[in-house]
């Protein structure tokens, strides 16, 4: 019996409360995609999170009408896997499918929405992947640390799912190969009825534990709040974004910190904070000294920014309008956890989903608009509060 089989069989009242949906329309496409994300309904505490790692994991068995293999066999036939990639907070669902292919993506998206499996052998298969170190140290440098899962229960994983996989929680994209308002007619009324009362909360018996077990040291400079403005994306594009990008010139050029480092915009569902956190990460991986570069690496990139002229203000245009628009190899937008946008109509319909997930009143189009007008001591100032606001972060590498 799936999650939702089994609340409707408490007799809770229902409720019919419709999903956010937006479209991105490309006329010319040859693909029809869905994009999906779902915010935790709770992540307070560090059980929360592990729960909710467990929970996005254990999703990727599949359905009560379609398993792992089945899921992996519609990916192929589009030539891209479904995917179901975890977030800050959120989880991101993928459908793609040839053109004419949107009632399939639409049956795919909302099985998983409405009937995922969520088995006892699910969620301990799930707990074993989780528990092996990622193959990328780079992941682990994006991420954070990592959950203890050890302790995590197919029933507190299935109440999360209960707690969080509910329509009027849900944002819908639908981009691609489909006619304005095709979208929105199919989804608004796709999913179920779900009863009014939450499933309860599991009482937590214990509190999970949060593992750092990279070798690669970082050291962050992280955004103290959403960057929401177009100044400050601009202001985030020429800090960071490519080997032009002020945090290459400063981190490694100058200062000699890093051979990698990267500047992010971070998503992070509206209740978590809410908007695109902007994330200046440098990998180290001496442990010597590491206290000392965040301030450092502030007064150099404060000092930098006092440089910046007309150029630097047209580059991060252009890469603003390339990120958000007919993509950038070296976009620094992240879609989740587990890669970034670089282009075409797949990513513009998730980047389409993160901004009413994200930023809702703001749309990908009009802050494009807005940042024509924006001028360079606009972006200098918004570059300045940005890293004087900045959280430090300090993690050293994993002892051997």
């Amino acid at each position: 019996m799936t999650v939702l089989a089994l609340l409707l069989a408490a007799g809770l009242p229902l409720t019919d409360i419709s999903p956010r949906v937006v479209e991105a329309p490309e006329p010319g496409a040859k693909m029809v995609v869905v994009q999906a994300f779902v915010p935790a309904a709770d992540r307070e505490t560090v059980t929360d999170r592990a729960t909710w790692a467990v929970l996005v994991e254990a999703l990727k068995d599949g359905t009560s009408d379609f398993t792992e293999a089945r899921l992996r066999a519609f990916g192929e036939q589009a030539g891209y896997p479904v995917e179901i990639a975890p977030g800050e907070g959120f989880v991101r669902l993928q459908v793609v499918q040839p053109a004419g292919g949107l009632d399939v993506a639409r049956t795919l998206v909302v099985s998983l929405l409405q009937d995922a499996r969520l088995s006892d052998e699910a969620v301990r298969e799930a707990k074993g992947r989780l528990a092996r170190p990622p193959s990328d140290p780079w992941a682990w440098v994006l991420s954070g640390p990592r959950p203890g899962v050890a302790s995590v229960t197919a029933a507190e994983v299935r109440a999360a799912y209960g707690r969080s996989f509910r329509p009027e929680a849900v944002v819908v994209a639908i981009g691609g190969a489909i006619a304005p308002g095709e979208g929105v007619a199919a989804f608004k009324e796709s999913l179920r009825a779900v009863p009014r009362v939450l499933p309860r909360k599991p009482r937590p018996r214990r509190e999970a534990e949060e593992d750092w077990g990279s070798g690669v040291g970082v050291v962050e400079l992280s955004g103290a709040g959403p960057v929401v403005g177009p100044a400050q994306w601009l202001a985030a594009c020429a800090l960071g974004a490519g080997k032009q990008g002020a945090l290459h010139r400063v981190a490694r050029e100058q200062l000699r910190l890093s051979y990698r480092q990267e500047a992010v915009l971070w998503p992070a569902n509206s209740g978590v904070g809410g908007g695109f956190r902007l994330r200046l990460l440098v990998a180290r991986a001496a442990p010597d000294s590491l206290l000392a570069v965040p301030d450092t690496l502030r007064r150099a990139l404060l000092a930098d920014v006092e440089t910046w002229g007309e150029p630097e203000l047209g580059r991060a245009k252009a890469v603003a309008v390339a990120t958000l628009g007919r993509g950038y190899d070296l976009s620094p937008l992240a879609l989740d956890s587990t890669r970034f946008a670089r282009g075409g109509p797949i990513d513009r319909t998730a980047i389409a989903g993160l901004f009413a997930l994200s930023q809702p009143g703001s749309d990908p189009a009009g802050l494009v608009e807005a940042m024509a007008s924006v001028t360079l001591d606009q972006m200098k100032a918004a570059a300045r509060e940005s890293l004087r606001t900045a959280v430090p972060i300090v993690r050293p590498p994993r002892a051997r």
